[in-house]
């Protein structure tokens, strides 16, 4: 039987509802996320406020479940001697969002953010990991960018699984050697990448395990 992705608050089906939490959006006034436990676990059901009606919940259900799509930014992240790369400074936020709109303007979801000498560095506002072949864990040093609270936890549960976690230096030609990839964050939590580019991965366990 086909489920109903779209419904109106005044059209809400009754259920036993495990989180309820109140948000909001910078581009919608969204006021409910709730889980329905009958879905996926990784599935969000956002309820928009009155008069902001329908809500995409089919295209984050879809991003959480088939990976989104990162293009590459033209744009740098500074140096470290040239700005506080290490605090939430305005100014760097500046070149993210930049890189974000021009990113959504042709298709994708983000953009892969790369640092001043050329390494992958970070996606907009997350921070980025990589599955190889060998089952291990690649993540880029946070010598330009912060190193994210949700980074640090991922970290932290993958080596206590037994999963190698390598942080060091990433060239974007080696992307096609990694098999997953996904992005950490407080607002992205864990959400997997399909696309970087020309360079296409896969949502594998690993990723679902950590993401639950």
């Amino acid at each position: 039987m086909e489920k109903q992705l779209f419904f109106d608050i005044e059209e809400m089906p009754s259920f036993d509802v495990e989180d309820f939490i109140v948000s909001s959006s910078n581009q919608s006034a969204y006021d409910y996320i709730q889980k329905w436990p009958d879905w996926s676990s990784n599935l969000v059901f956002l309820v928009g406020e009155s008069g902001v009606g329908k809500t995409h919940l089919a295209n984050i259900w879809l991003e959480k479940v088939n990976g989104i799509k990162l293009d590459i930014s033209n744009w740098r992240r500074p140096a470290p001697n040239t700005i506080p790369w290490d605090t939430k400074a305005a100014g760097l936020y500046m070149i993210c969002t930049l890189s974000k709109h021009e990113a959504e303007a042709q298709g994708f979801t983000d953009s892969l953010m790369l640092d001043h000498e050329g390494n992958v560095a970070e996606a907009t506002g997350a921070n980025i990991f990589f599955k190889n072949k060998a089952g291990e864990l690649h993540t880029p040093i946070p010598d330009s960018f912060l190193d994210g609270i949700t980074r640090r936890e991922v970290i932290k549960i993958s080596k206590s699984k037994g999963i190698k976690v390598v942080e060091r230096k990433i060239k974007p030609e080696e992307m096609k050697d990694f098999i997953g990839c996904f992005l950490t964050g407080t607002a992205a939590e864990v959400t997997p990448v399909a696309q970087i580019s020309e360079y296409n991965f896969k949502v594998c366990d690993l990723i679902t395990d950590l993401n639950e």
